[in-house]
């Protein structure tokens, strides 16, 4: 949980700010705002009405109720739940019996809106709109300035503070009947050209639409306790410029201020700006050392730079040469591409020759299928041969078998024939004509 702090504002009171918080520290070192409070010390009397847009912990609400004695009305205006407890806390301790706090945010319509905190330190410059992408908001109600009039009955806003961290035109579209009534004479707004950018819009197109509502824009001069009216020139870094729709009667209460809040309008004044001084002295110290130290350093970086100038007239010789190098590496490598190229012609004629060779074998490889079907079919025909002449040699061998047996029978009736035809010879013709074998003749 943040801690917190304090510090005494003279003729307003002690106010309690977060440890650390930018507003609080700019207070500190004396200068922060000091021409705007000095113009509420010189524009406010006692039954006036103000409204604090923006109140953050109500710096400005406790001093309007400071000026006014809490015998006008102030009505703080803060949607931040956080720094809405602080501003309760200040505007109790301060005494400020006359003012209201209203927990909401000022825009161009009533309802519901996201609002986006500012980190630590920072939460005046909490807005309606994100710093940075995807930063989580966290809901608050909205409301209107014709609606919060209505709601306060109000009838008239002597001074309205619009600080509303780049919503400040939305403030001012929530508020067309008040200003076409004619209830809103002065009003103290704050130009920042980066939170309006935020939200699309410039400080150019800020101050054109405030005087397109019939106001005049014009800086305060403390000297002269004057506002003095300003034509818009370049892009407004941050400023709080006062808008009135009566120039005349805004610096005619401005110079008819009491004497005592003159006097202390003067010591505001005169602290900030020698505070606002010395912090810029402060300031011209700290570049000026800067300064030296950048001197300082400047000379050593001029040595380096000579020594690397020197190193550098070294590198351009050897970049010469190197250069050279490289033109003869460019030269060989031009001889070895034309190599190369020839090389690369030999080896698309050898694809060439390579691809009619690979259709030529096919063509062979196809007639060598074809012959090896005609052998596979030779093959059998050879196998069915043999096996025919397989079964005719068995047949001729039985064949010859039976032939052999056969001659070896005839070759025995031939022998006995013969020892027969021996015997017959033997035997007298006379015997064989009694045996009635031979027959005789005369």
């Amino acid at each position: 949980m943040p801690q917190n702090d304090e510090i005494y504002v003279p003729h307003v009171g002690w106010l309690t700010y977060e440890e650390g918080d930018d507003v609080l520290r700019y207070l500190r070192e004396g200068w922060f705002e000091y021409a705007e409070q000095a113009f509420l010390w010189l524009y406010l009397r006692e039954s006036d009405v103000v409204i604090d847009c923006g109140a953050h912990v109500g710096l400005y609400s406790a001093l309007a109720s400071a000026i006014m004695q809490n015998r006008g009305v102030v009505i703080a205006v803060e949607p931040h739940p956080a720094t809405a407890e602080l501003l309760k806390r200040n505007i109790k301790n301060c005494g400020a019996t006359r003012a209201r706090i209203v927990q909401a945010a000022l825009s161009s319509e009533a309802g519901s809106v996201l609002f986006y905190p500012g980190g630590p330190t920072r939460s005046a410059y909490s807005s309606l709109m994100p710093e940075e992408p995807g930063q989580p908001g966290i809901p608050v109600t909205a409301t209107t300035l014709d609606a919060l009039c209505e709601a306060q009955g109000v009838e008239r806003i002597d001074f309205l503070k619009i600080d509303a961290e780049g919503s400040e035109l939305r403030v001012l579209e929530g508020a067309t009947e008040t200003i076409r009534n004619g209830q809103l004479p002065v009003m103290m707004v704050e130009f920042t050209e980066s939170n309006l950018r935020r939200v699309g819009l410039d400080t150019k197109t800020l101050f054109e639409e405030i005087l397109a509502r019939g106001y005049v824009i014009s800086r305060f001069d403390p000297d002269l306790r004057a506002l003095i009216p300003i034509q818009y020139e370049a892009p407004i870094g941050y400023e709080n410029y006062f808008a009135t729709t009566d120039l005349a009667m805004v610096n005619q209460r401005l110079g008819e201020a009491p004497a005592n809040r003159q006097r202390i309008a003067r010591d505001v004044v005169r602290h900030g700006a020698v505070s606002y001084e010395l912090k810029a002295a402060g300031l011209i110290r700290r570049i000026s050392s800067e300064l030296e130290n950048a001197q300082s350093d400047q000379a050593a970086k001029e040595t380096v730079i000579a020594k690397l100038a020197e190193q550098l007239r070294e590198s351009e010789s050897d970049r010469t040469a190197r250069l050279a190098e490289i033109r003869k590496l460019e030269q060989d490598l031009d001889e070895t591409e034309k190599d190369r190229a020839a090389r690369l012609e030999v080896i698309h004629k050898l694809e060439r020759s390579l691809n009619e060779s690979e259709t030529d074998r096919a063509a062979r490889l196809r007639a060598i299928q074809k012959l090896q079907q005609e052998l596979n079919a030779s093959e059998a025909e050879r196998i069915a041969s043999q096996k025919k002449i397989d079964l005719l040699s068995h047949s001729v061998e039985e064949a010859e078998a039976g032939r052999t047996k056969q001659a070896i029978t005839i070759e025995a009736l031939r022998t006995q024939l013969a020892a027969q035809s021996a015997i017959l010879a033997k035997l007298p013709i006379r015997i064989l004509k009694l045996l009635g074998i031979v027959r005789y003749r005369d």
